[in-house]
């Protein structure tokens, strides 16, 4: 009776010692897939917000680079339009100093002419 006292003893010793490696190593091992599955989350997020920041820099080195080309062209056609209005303008007063002149001309001929007959 003994021994058999001793054997069920040590088979329950044993399946004890069984069942505690069974249950450490499931621990082990769910822990090491929730590490595995916080880490890939943190991996994609930090790449989905790596790709917003990113995209958040193109569009906006995009909408700085249409407000400066808009701007170039805007000055440009005020530039234009100074110019031409100067040189329009220059061209009246180009022509009325011409204008002026003949009629001053003409009026100084005809007095020529009025006094030479006199």
């Amino acid at each position: 009776i003994l021994i058999l006292s001793y054997l069920i003893l040590s088979y329950l010793i044993l399946s004890c010692l069984v069942l505690s490696c069974l249950v450490l190593s499931c621990l082990v091992l769910s822990c090491l897939v929730l590490s595995c599955l916080v880490l890939s989350c943190l991996v994609l997020s930090c790449l989905v917000l790596s790709c917003l920041v990113l995209s958040c820099l193109v569009l906006s080195c995009l909408v700085l680079s249409c407000l400066v080309l808009s701007c170039l062209v805007l000055s440009c056609l005020v530039l234009s339009c100074l110019v031409l209005s100067c040189l329009v303008l220059s061209c009246l007063v180009l022509s009325c100093l011409v204008l002026s002149c003949l009629v001053l001309s003409c009026l100084v001929l005809s007095c020529l002419v009025v006094c030479s007959m006199m």
